[in-house]
């Protein structure tokens, strides 16, 4: 029984590969969209988009727990990933201004999000093992709500 679920979920993936390829197309003609929206409508909405993707999709992913529809989830993750991919050069740009720092700044926003993120994959990997991988998600998403309150 064990094995025919487990080739069900091998099935499911390997059927949604071509829908999954054409999501990360479509996120990825997100991004000139969100230059022009960052431009016009500022760098604040965008930031917003990004850190509402996250907590929504840590709870989708503590709740879901069939392939397909995880696979789907992802695209919340391709959406935070457009935002903040978009704003990280930005604002490091904002940061420089014309002091001419720009690399230096954007170093220093990529070890920031580096540390970010190892410190969420540490806390996250402990609260798995002890309390289940729901809670993890759940705990992340937590952390994805406080940076929406704390944000802009």
């Amino acid at each position: 029984m064990r094995q025919i679920r487990r080739q069900r979920s091998i099935n499911l993936l390997t059927d949604f590969q071509f829908p999954r390829e054409s999501l990360i197309r479509r996120l990825q003609a997100l991004v000139p969209r969100y230059e022009l929206l960052a431009e016009v409508r500022g760098r604040r909405l965008i930031l917003i988009i990004g850190l509402c993707a996250l907590p929504a999709r840590g709870v989708l992913f503590a709740l879901l727990a069939t392939p397909a529809l995880m696979v789907a989830v992802q695209a919340l993750d391709g959406l935070a990933g457009a935002s903040f991919g978009v704003l990280v050069p930005l604002i490091a740009s904002d940061v420089a201004g014309r002091s001419g720092h720009y690399n230096l700044s954007l170093g220093f926003l990529g070890v920031a999000i580096g540390i970010g993120a190892t410190l969420s994959t540490i806390v996250a990997g402990w609260i798995a093992d002890r309390f289940g991988d729901p809670a993890a998600f759940i705990g992340l998403g937590v952390v994805g709500l406080a940076a929406v309150g704390h944000g802009p």
